[in-house]
């Protein structure tokens, strides 16, 4: 894996990065996320967390967007935002385990509709046909 490009900075757990989000192509669009922004390296002990603007992909066939109404937060994100555990890229958008309302669906979707309350996991995007799938342990 390549370092990435931004700011090194030095960690007693391992090196952290702040970096620069780039703007949205024009296969995606903005939306909130609540984020560690950057690396404080003036007051490490304090990483507030706080709204920026990110990059999402366009909805493909077969996807649903959704407005975010709540996340779970757990302690792991919180260490890896503070970099406890080294290697954190800052911005850092922690969370897991979403509950959210329909705005938009993708072609071929049938299960849910706009206005639908939906949840999403901590497990996305899993192939289901993998030997790690077919394990249980995607």
């Amino acid at each position: 894996m390549s370092e990435p490009k931004g700011e090194k900075i030095d960690h007693p757990a391992g090196p952290c990065y702040n970096t620069v989000l780039p703007p949205p192509l024009p296969t995606e669009y903005k939306e909130v996320a609540w984020a560690v922004p950057s690396y404080d390296k003036t007051n490490s002990s304090i990483n507030p967390i706080e709204p920026i603007w990110i990059s999402r992909p366009n909805i493909a066939p077969g996807q649903v967007r959704f407005e975010m109404l709540y996340c779970g937060v757990c302690h792991s994100d919180l260490h890896a935002g503070a970099n406890d555990w080294g290697g954190c890229v800052y911005p850092f958008v922690g969370g897991h385990e979403l509950l959210g309302r329909v705005v938009e669906i993708g072609e071929g979707v049938t299960k849910v509709r706009v206005g639908d309350v939906v949840g999403v996991g901590c497990m996305v995007d899993s192939c289901l046909n993998c030997d790690y799938c077919r394990e249980d342990e995607e």
